[in-house]
């Protein structure tokens, strides 16, 4: 079910969020589907060790973006997206 549910929403985001003919979106796409796919086990145990659910998404996630962004480069910002 997970796996049908992360299809259905990256087809989603693939189709509406890219901008036809900007490159920057398209790219910016593909980098995070890449550190997805490449992390995908250490991923699913931050979601799980931080015990993520629908009560504390928002809250763990401003945690989260606010330790990736202090000290700030290209990889965080990169995963920021692939964990949000």
């Amino acid at each position: 079910m997970e796996s049908r549910s992360r299809s259905l929403v990256s087809s989603y985001i693939r189709d509406q969020a890219v901008i036809p003919g900007d490159e920057v979106s398209a790219v910016l796409f593909q980098l995070c589907e890449e550190v997805r796919e490449k992390n995908k086990i250490e991923i699913t145990q931050l979601t799980q060790t931080l015990n993520i659910n629908q009560d504390n998404v928002e809250e763990n996630f401003c945690q989260i973006a606010n330790e990736v962004c202090a000290a700030i480069n290209w990889g965080r910002v990169i995963s920021l997206f692939v964990f949000g």
